[in-house]
């Protein structure tokens, strides 16, 4: 089955322009492969993006661990009535490495050349598909304070909104990732 995957695989990626729907077709099939050779959080961040163009909650599996991992952050850096503190660039900083699209493609790469698959394409455009696609579709673990969000401002600029509510205190951030 992984053999057939993989084909199909190499023939929606030989093409020059990718569709919406051939990216979550992409990631998808990544995502069986992952599944069958248990290789999830080898490839965390696949799992990530894979899991928010198919889900719009993270309730189990590996892919919520990136969400606790920024919610750790958030706990560590919001807590008691520090909000003020969370919203300098520290926090950012520390959160923006755990979802990064380079490491995302750096990942897919990997991935790519590890089972033969090419891909010719240009990885922007790639990265841009999926921005589009999870855009404006909050992110959270159910029953959770927060939610984290991709918001498309343009073809070329989006920014990262991560929402945070405690009490009657909330706080947004909204970073604008350097690279892509």
């Amino acid at each position: 089955m992984t053999d057939e995957i993989i084909k199909k695989l190499n023939k929606v990626l030989n093409q020059e322009y990718l569709t919406e729907c051939e990216v979550v077709y992409v990631l998808v099939q990544v995502g069986k492969i992952l599944e069958r050779e248990e290789t999830k959080k080898e490839y965390n961040l696949i799992n990530f993006y894979r899991n928010w163009v198919c889900h719009s909650f993270l309730d189990r599996n590996e892919a919520s661990q990136i969400i606790k991992e920024i919610k750790k952050i958030l706990n560590e850096d919001c807590s008691g009535n520090q909000f003020e503190k969370a919203k300098t660039i520290n926090t950012k900083e520390k959160i923006y490495p755990i979802i990064s699209f380079k490491k995302f493609q750096d990942q897919m790469r990997n991935f790519f050349n590890s089972h033969g698959i090419i891909f010719n394409g240009n990885w922007k455009k790639f990265i841009y598909k999926l921005i589009s696609i999870i855009s404006n579709i909050p992110l959270q673990e159910k029953e959770e304070k927060y939610s984290f969000c991709l918001v498309k401002i343009n073809n070329d600029e989006f920014i990262i909104c991560i929402d945070w509510i405690e009490g009657s205190e909330s706080m947004s951030f909204c970073d604008v990732p350097r690279n892509i």
